[in-house]
C-alpha cells in the first residue's frame, strides 16, 4: 500500500491577474519586450505580462509569458535562458518566465448560442448577433451606435462592429478580387458603392436564426412525443400534461415569430458603409510611437431598424444602473485598477452574442502581438503591434468566439473600446482603445468627428 499527500492547490486553476503600475516589471516592460522580440523566437505569436498562478488574491508571481505556434516542435529550452538572462539585466529575478504554444484568435462563430428568449428584435440592438447575409457559417456582435460629423455639421448614425465580422471572402457572393485587395489593404471608403454591393448584413446572423429554428424543432418534437404517451393521462398527471401543453404552444409561437421575421426580411440589417480591411495604425504613446491592430467597420442600417444604445437585449445589466452607452470622457487606467485592488467594483464590461454579459479587469501593461505579413515586394515580414489586453474574473472569460465587435465599457456606460480578439485556452481577450478606432474612422471616412451615439 502507498500514501501520497498531494497539496489541494495542485488541483485548482491557474489564474491570470493583471500587472500593476507598482510592479517592477511595469516601468520597464517596453525595454523587456524589446529585448525579447531581438531574440527573433521561431514561430512567436505574442509576447505578455500576468500575475500568474493558482493563488485568487492577487499574489502569484508576476510572468513573462511568450506564445509560439503550436507548430513549432522546438522546445525553448534555451530561449527560456536567455529570457532570464533579460529579466536578469533588468533586475527583475521575481519574475517568472513561461513559453507556451497557441494561437490569437479572430473568430466569428460560436456553436452554442441562441437568440434572446423574446426572439429577434425589429431594431439594431448593441450585443446582438451580426452577420454576412445569409451565411449561415458564421455570427459576429453588433458592438453599438456610433455618429460621424460631416464636414457640414451633420450626425450620420452608423453601428459599428468589427471589418472581420463582415470579411466578403466568407459571402456566397464573394466581391472580386481587385475590390478584396483594396479593401484589405486600404480599408473601405465611406459609401463605397462596391461595398454597398458585396458586403451585406443580417441581425441576428442567419447563423443563429438556424441554430434556434433546430432547437426548437427538436423541442417541438420531444413536446409532442410526450403528449402522445401520456394522452390516457390519470387525473394527478394531468397537471404535468398541461404543462407540457403549455411549452408546445411556446415553442411553436416562437417559431412561427421567427420563420415569419425571415420571411418578410426584417433580419436584413443594412450594408457595410465603411471599414478598416486587415490594417495596423501608428499611435503616439509617450515618448515613442507604436502600432495597434485596426478591425472595424461601419454598417449602414436601414431606417426601420435604428435604434439607440439600449444594453438590456440579454436581459437586465450586471449593473443595473447603466441604462445606456455613452462617448469616453477621460479614461484613467490607474484609477481602475486602484478600484480592483480595493476590492471594489469591476473595472470593465461588455456585452456580447456567446457571453452576454460579463465583467473583467484590465492589464495595466500591452499585450505584444506578433504576425506574419507579405509585403509589397511578395516578402514574409514581421508584424509587431501592441494591444490592450483584459482579464476574465476568477479564471472566467470575458469574451468567446463571436463576441468581436463587443463594446467594452466602463461602469458608468462610458465605452473604452472594442473586442477584437481572444484566446480560446485562456481567460484573455483583447481590445481596440476607442480612440485609436475613431482617429482610423476618420482617417478613412474623411469626417471631422466621430462618437458614440447617446
Amino acid at each position: 500500500m502507498s500514501v501520497e499527500i498531494a497539496d489541494p492547490r495542485v488541483f485548482e486553476p491557474m489564474q491570470y491577474s493583471p500587472i500593476f503600475p507598482t510592479d517592477t516589471i511595469y516601468p520597464v516592460w517596453d525595454a523587456v519586450c524589446d529585448a525579447i522580440l531581438d531574440l527573433d523566437i521561431q514561430g512567436c505569436r505574442a509576447v505578455e505580462c500576468f500575475r500568474y498562478g493558482r493563488d485568487t488574491n492577487d499574489q502569484n508571481p508576476q510572468m513573462v509569458i511568450v506564445t509560439v505556434s503550436p507548430s513549432v516542435k522546438n522546445k525553448f529550452k534555451q530561449t527560456r535562458e536567455q529570457i532570464v538572462g533579460i529579466l536578469n539585466h533588468f533586475q527583475l529575478q521575481a519574475v517568472g518566465v513561461s513559453i507556451v504554444k497557441g494561437e490569437i484568435e479572430r473568430s466569428d462563430t460560436f456553436e452554442q448560442w441562441r437568440l434572446p428568449q423574446d426572439g429577434p428584435k425589429e431594431g439594431g440592438h448593441a450585443g446582438l448577433s451580426l452577420g454576412k447575409r445569409g451565411i449561415s457559417t458564421s455570427s459576429g456582435t453588433f458592438g453599438g451606435w456610433v455618429e460621424i460629423q460631416d464636414a457640414t455639421g451633420e450626425w450620420l448614425r452608423l453601428g459599428l462592429t468589427c471589418f472581420h465580422c463582415v470579411d466578403p471572402t466568407k459571402q456566397a457572393n464573394i466581391a472580386p478580387p481587385q475590390f478584396l485587395t483594396r479593401w484589405y489593404t486600404h480599408g473601405i471608403s465611406a459609401n463605397d458603392a462596391d461595398a454597398k454591393k458585396y458586403l451585406r448584413v443580417d441581425q441576428p446572423s442567419m447563423h443563429d436564426i438556424k441554430n434556434d429554428l433546430a432547437i426548437l424543432e427538436k423541442f417541438i418534437k420531444s413536446d409532442r412525443a410526450l403528449l402522445q404517451a401520456g394522452e390516457s393521462v390519470n387525473q394527478p398527471d394531468m397537471k404535468e400534461y398541461e404543462r407540457i401543453e403549455a411549452l408546445l404552444r411556446k415553442h411553436m409561437v416562437r417559431k412561427s415569430h421567427i420563420e415569419q421575421f425571415c420571411a418578410s426580411e426584417n433580419h436584413h440589417l443594412g450594408h457595410v458603409y465603411a471599414g478598416s480591411g486587415y490594417r495596423e495604425k501608428p499611435v503616439l504613446g509617450g515618448y515613442s510611437s507604436w502600432e495597434t491592430t485596426m478591425d472595424w467597420a461601419l454598417i449602414d442600417v436601414k431606417d426601420q431598424r435604428v435604434r439607440d444604445n439600449d444594453i438590456t437585449v440579454h436581459g437586465t445589466p450586471v449593473i443595473p444602473s447603466i441604462e445606456g452607452l455613452t462617448t469616453l470622457k477621460g479614461w484613467d487606467m490607474a484609477k481602475l485598477l486602484d478600484k480592483y485592488r480595493s476590492g471594489g467594483t469591476e473595472c470593465l464590461y461588455k456585452i456580447g452574442q456567446s457571453t452576454g454579459f460579463t465583467a473583467g479587469w484590465y492589464n495595466s501593461i500591452k499585450s505584444i502581438h506578433v504576425a506574419t505579413r507579405i509585403n509589397q515586394h511578395g516578402k514574409e515580414e514581421m508584424k509587431v503591434t501592441k494591444e490592450h489586453a483584459i482579464l476574465g474574473r476568477s479564471g472566467q472569460r470575458f469574451a468567446a468566439p463571436g463576441d468581436s465587435g463587443s463594446f467594452v465599457f466602463t461602469e458608468k456606460g462610458e465605452v473604452v473600446g472594442m473586442i477584437f480578439a481572444g484566446r480560446k485556452d485562456r481567460n484573455i481577450s483583447y481590445f481596440t482603445h476607442i480612440s485609436h478606432l475613431f482617429e482610423d474612422i476618420k482617417a478613412i471616412t474623411g469626417c471631422i468627428g466621430v462618437r458614440i451615439y447617446a
